[in-house]
């Protein structure tokens, strides 16, 4: 079910944040969205309610007694190049714990300018991986659910050999929900910690951004899914009338697969052949997590009529079965297919196409080795006919096989 966020203040007053950031000489944050939160000193811990307190006020005092244990996260220091990156992309309210920037939480599928019902956020800007890291760092919602693709994602070497990576990253199995389902409740949590549990939790995030990081951008392509994830579409359409932007929306495994616009991140070592199966997709459209389907169509290539929209406006766009893709004149409007006219009653013909050419990197793969091996690890995903119930991971779960 959708979570509500209480539309209170957090703890600790909120005050104008004058920061100038190390190495931005005159770079301040936003002045009216900065948190100063009541400092807790060594002493709060040992604090004790004298006799004359009352039950409320008894309690109160052993709740802000209560020591938490410490994290690795408190190792290190919010990266101040994230602050800068999330201020470019618009989270311009930010606040300071422990002399640490980070930025103040929204949720992103709470968004204003979603094009679809199921979005998961707002479109992309710019369509950058960059841009994506920015959204993790500041959208909770956004961060547990590139969270849980991450941990649902396995990467194959040359040899076949597979690589986990919630086996490598244990941070992720720990800090965040691996059932796409819970994301609403993490976030929820999130949004409603206090100024210590938020710092924490944008480190969380940060290490989420880091990880995408590691990974190559190659750039904006028009891409078949294998997974998706979205918004539930049980409870899609419901506004919340008694808390409309305090909500936090269910995500869940989509049962339908689709060619849509991604930017494609790809784990690519030196020396390695890029690989469909080592890609991850980001809908530039609403930012939601994919997995790429590297199976070959039966007859490739496949050509979306009559144009191929953004990716080749004006023209064919031939999209081959190794991720490439081709952008061609129409017929009717290219004069040099003129010359391939055949002769008809009065010497002129409507004008023929040229065969389709080899896309620019060269012919497309038409034979993709992926190892029995990643079975038990890659996400598995339904892909219902059309007209057809939706799959059994609709109601919730990630619907991956363990």
């Amino acid at each position: 079910m959708n979570r509500k966020v209480g539309l209170v203040a957090l703890i600790g007053p909120v005050v104008a944040l004058s920061l100038t950031l190390t190495g931005c000489s005159g770079f301040q944050l936003g002045g009216n969205g900065a948190s100063a939160p009541t400092p807790t000193s060594s002493a709060a811990s040992t604090t004790t309610p004298t006799p004359s307190s009352s039950a409320a006020d008894t309690q109160a005092a052993n709740d802000h007694a209560t020591v938490k244990a410490p994290s690795v996260l408190d190792d290190w220091a919010y990266p101040t190049r994230y602050v800068t990156l999330t201020q470019h992309y618009g989270y311009d309210t930010h606040k300071k714990v422990n002399d640490q920037a980070f930025p103040i939480f929204q949720i992103g599928s709470n968004g204003s300018k979603t094009i679809w019902p199921d979005s998961v956020r707002d479109p992309l800007t710019d369509k950058s991986a960059e841009e994506v890291v920015a959204h993790v760092l500041a959208e909770p919602d956004y961060c547990a659910h590139i969270a849980v693709g991450l941990y649902h994602t396995t990467w194959v070497t040359p040899s076949g050999a597979v690589i986990v990576v919630k086996a490598d990253n244990p941070w992720l199995k720990k800090w965040f929900p691996t059932d796409i389902s819970k994301v609403n409740d993490w976030a929820m949590a999130a949004m409603a910690g206090d100024s210590q549990d938020q710092l924490r939790t944008a480190k969380k995030c940060a290490l989420v951004g880091a990880y995408l990081e590691l990974l190559k951008e190659n750039g904006v392509q028009l891409r078949l899914t294998s997974l998706n994830y979205h918004i539930a579409t049980d409870n899609a359409d419901m506004v919340d009338g008694g808390n409309p932007f305090g909500t936090i929306r269910e995500f869940a495994l989509s049962p339908y697969q689709y060619v849509g616009e991604f930017v494609v991140l790809e784990f690519q070592l030196k020396a390695w052949p890029s690989n469909c199966v080592n890609q991850i997709l980001i809908n530039t459209g609403d930012g939601r997590f994919a997995r790429p389907d590297c199976t070959p169509p039966a007859t490739p290539p496949t050509t979306t009529p009559p144009t191929g929209g953004p990716l080749c406006p004006g023209q064919t766009l031939t999209l081959w079965p190794n991720g490439t893709y081709t952008c061609k004149g129409l017929p009717t409007e290219d004069p040099s297919h003129q010359g391939n006219n055949k002769p008809g009653g009065n010497g002129s013909a409507g004008a023929q196409p040229d065969k389709e050419g080899a896309p620019a990197g060269g012919a497309p793969a038409t034979v993709y080795t992926v190892p029995d091996t990643p079975a038990s690890g890659i996400p598995v995903g339904s892909t219902p006919s059309s007209g057809s119930s939706p799959g059994p991971n609709e109601g919730g779960g990630d619907g991956v096989v363990n």
